[in-house]
């Protein structure tokens, strides 16, 4: 197998486990964070999915950068925007209980989810 192959095999693991996170928020938010819109019922979940994606390691406990996170939901076009959302749901964590104790569950959920793999 070339390098080019593993390169490849590892960023569609990646796409993957990304898509796997996305699919745990739009669930729980009983939204899709693809949406081109930036009402805050959408907007929100959308930056929940960035946090927890930056938050989250790969297979090679790589932390994922903000072009493979902005690369895996549609409206994104800037990775500022994932930037400022990681930093506005930090806030959120801090001043907000019930917020934490939201993103404290689907982070037990993903880790379940890795752990089924």
């Amino acid at each position: 197998m070339y390098l080019e192959d593993l390169i490849k095999i590892h960023k569609e693991m990646e796409m993957k486990e990304l898509e796997v996170i996305k699919g745990i928020v739009n669930a729980y938010y009983n939204v899709d964070i693809d949406t081109k819109t930036r009402k805050r019922e959408i907007a929100l979940p959308r930056q929940v999915f960035f946090w927890l994606a930056r938050n989250e390691k790969d297979d090679l406990g790589v932390k994922y950068t903000y072009h493979q996170i902005m690369d895996s939901v549609l409206p994104v076009n800037n990775h500022a925007t994932v930037i400022h959302s990681i930093k506005l749901v930090d806030s959120l964590i801090v001043w907000d209980k019930d917020f934490k104790k939201d993103i404290e569950l689907l982070k037990g959920i993903i880790i379940n989810e890795k752990q089924k793999k």
